[in-house]
């Protein structure tokens, strides 16, 4: 597991290598007598490293828009993984993981790439160890609901109130894993349900 020092080790090389790249004053872009080899445009499908590193200092501060979220982590089995993160694309869920691939943003990205998660369905993914303390994860997977409006309620460890969400640990898929949330707790039915639908509807 990367520790906090590590991640923004990370994070401090990836903006300093993109202030490079793009910066006027470098010698290597001002100096026209130098040529670069011709090399194909990247595929469009190919995770964008940096669209990786900005949602991962988004994922910093739990997003209040949140109320479907998917905990996971590479450890898990690659096809229980794969399921979960198509099936949380359809619906908008966010997807958090405690932290980078071998403590790397091109390994996290390589791996989601792997997984079939491409372009627009990879941004879901969150790296963002904050919610895992909020919501006492401490193994994956977990499938969890909160209310929209008692998203920022927390006690004074910063954990949040057990009356504002609901959870179900298991490799399970997510249509199980919603039912599961409804049928055990009455105050989270309806929003489960609104979910189920969503999956339901989709090929």
């Amino acid at each position: 597991m990367p520790t906090e020092s590590a991640i923004a080790q990370e994070m401090q090389s990836v903006e300093r290598q993109r202030k490079e790249l793009f910066d006027p004053n470098n010698a290597a872009i001002r100096n026209p007598a130098q040529s670069f080899p011709k090399v194909p445009t990247p595929d469009p499908a190919q995770i964008d490293v940096e669209a990786l590193a900005r949602r991962y200092e988004r994922g910093i501060e739990a997003r209040k828009t949140d109320e479907l979220m998917v905990f996971a982590s590479f450890s898990m089995p690659r096809e229980s993984l794969r399921r979960l993160l198509a099936q949380a694309s359809q619906v908008g869920a966010a997807v958090v993981l405690r932290g980078f691939k071998d403590n790397s943003l091109k390994a996290t990205a390589a791996a989601i790439s792997e997984l079939g998660e491409n372009g627009g369905q990879s941004g879901n993914v969150l790296i963002n160890p904050d919610a895992f303390t909020k919501y006492r994860v401490t193994a994956v997977p977990v499938v969890l609901l909160a209310k929209p409006e008692s998203i920022a309620q927390v006690d004074l460890e910063g954990c949040a109130l057990p009356d504002t969400y609901a959870s179900v640990a298991g490799d399970v898929s997510l249509d199980y894993a919603l039912d599961e949330i409804g049928r055990r707790d009455m105050r989270f039915a309806a929003l489960a349900e609104r979910y189920s639908r969503q999956l339901r509807a989709r090929p």
